[in-house]
């Protein structure tokens, strides 16, 4: 597989992973129309014609989350990451950005994000390559000599050029965003569970 093959084949990935985000947040607005409001059962009654609450809510909110990623996605990475610009003052923070600045010498620089962090690491994200960005962590930038620090960065520019970025900043995005949601939810049914036992021992006392 060529890289004009690789990158088709994650743009038709990327189409997918947002169709089924779609599909999965109308499957719960229909399921919330149909098993609490009981709209659907009402279709045939003409004094109460269908419409579809839940289903609506959940296209527009999935719809604002797609948005959102596709805005906010890199600056939520880059906050959860802890991560900061990197420093031309700084020897070795330099030698990365000359070492990313000659191995994307045929396309748009990255920008260069260091993650407060002594574990080896770095990744690339992004949603083009004329917007990509590289993160490394701190304790890579110790341990590694230049040509070591080279062949890291081409490792993640080519994840840039393959346009796998788009397709992985945008499965991190929305996945974080349903995690949170389900957190939201967790905690919301706890706290009606927490109040209705105190509302009953109120009430047999």
């Amino acid at each position: 597989m060529n890289i004009y093959e690789q990158q088709a084949k994650n743009r038709r990935l990327t189409y997918l992973i947002l169709i089924i985000f779609f599909a999965f947040f109308l499957f719960i607005g229909y399921g919330f129309d149909y098993f609490y409001l009981g709209n659907i059962h009402n279709l045939s009654s003409p004094q109460k014609p269908f419409i579809p609450y839940g289903t609506i809510t959940a296209f527009v909110v999935s719809l604002i989350l797609v948005l959102n990623a596709y805005i906010n996605g890199v600056d939520m990475i880059i906050k959860s990451t802890y991560a900061r610009k990197a420093n031309e003052n700084d020897i070795k923070e330099k030698q990365l950005l000359n070492v990313v600045e000659e191995m994307s010498i045929a396309g748009g620089i990255p920008d260069v994000y260091i993650i407060p962090d002594d574990d080896l690491n770095a990744f690339a994200t992004g949603f083009s390559p004329d917007k990509s960005y590289i993160f490394v962590t701190e304790g890579l930038l110790k341990e590694l000599n230049r040509e070591e620090l080279q062949a890291v960065v081409a490792h993640e520019i080519s994840h840039i050029r393959f346009h796998d970025i788009k397709l992985m900043t945008l499965l991190v995005v929305l996945i974080n965003t349903l995690a949170l949601i389900s957190d939201f939810v967790r905690r919301s049914n706890r706290y009606r569970s927490s109040s209705s036992s105190s509302s009953r021992r109120q009430g047999g006392a």
